[in-house]
Order: structure tokens, then C-alpha cells, then sequence
């Protein structure tokens, strides 16, 4: 028995493995890395003059797919059904790879949407805002 669960199992079995290991990366890349990194922020750092920076893996990837959508979404951002819809799904698609036994897609589904509503973030406001007609069309 592998330990994974049947969407972790399936996911492995599309993307395939590779016939042989992969060339392992050098023992100092990290520290390399750190410091290109810590060299090409330094300005920056020096600007925020102690203010804490946080970088979130979805906004490197807005920034990285389009830099004008991204710095415009920033200013105009509003939580709509659309937007909460792909939250609650992506939420769900994390959900089933990581849940031991598999679960329906509706009780994923169920489970992502109660859990981004009982959050103090992101979309929990606007799906507190619904009744539960509405809760259940998201």
C-alpha cells in the first residue's frame, strides 16, 4: 500500500515518472539563490524602512502572467460569484488530493465553501453576506 490517496494515486499515474532519477541539484544552490535574492531586494527593503513584506504564491503567479491585469485587479478587487466560485473550487480540488477515502465532488464542494466562510479572510465576508439559496448556487 503506497499511503496515498485515490486522487494523489491518479494524479501520479497522468503525469507519469520519469525512467530514471533526476539529476540532483547542487548542495549550494540554495544559498546562491538566497543571495541573488537578498542582493536584488535589498532597495526594495530599504524603501518598506522596516514595514512587513508579504508575498503570496498567487500574486507572484498574477504578476509573472500578466503585470498590467495584475496591478489592475489590485485596485479594483471585489469579491463576486464568479470569483468566489473559483475559490470554492479550487478549494475543493485541494481538498479531494489531500482527503484520505475520497470524497464526492459535492461533499468537497460543501466542505470548501464552509470552510472559506468561517475564514476572517479572502471570501468569507461576501459568502456570510448570502442566504442559503445563494451559498448553494456558489
Amino acid at each position: 500500500m503506497s499511503g496515498l490517496t485515490p486522487p494523489q494515486q491518479q494524479l501520479i499515474d497522468l503525469l507519469g515518472k520519469a525512467d530514471s532519477d533526476p539529476e540532483p541539484f547542487p548542495t549550494d544552490l540554495a544559498l546562491e539563490l538566497r543571495a541573488e535574492l537578498e542582493e536584488a531586494t535589498a532597495p526594495l527593503l530599504a524603501d518598506l524602512a522596516g514595514e512587513r513584506l508579504f508575498v503570496s504564491k498567487a500574486a507572484l503567479s498574477g504578476i509573472h502572467g500578466c503585470e498590467a491585469q495584475h496591478v489592475a485587479s489590485r485596485k479594483n478587487f471585489e469579491w463576486s460569484v464568479p470569483t468566489v466560485r473559483g475559490t470554492v473550487a479550487h478549494r475543493a480540488i485541494e481538498l479531494s488530493v489531500h482527503w484520505r477515502g475520497g470524497r464526492a465532488p459535492r461533499e468537497l464542494g460543501g466542505e470548501a465553501l464552509a470552510r472559506l466562510g468561517d475564514d476572517h479572510n479572502g471570501p468569507a465576508p461576501h459568502i456570510q453576506h448570502h442566504d442559503e439559496g445563494d451559498r448553494a448556487q456558489l
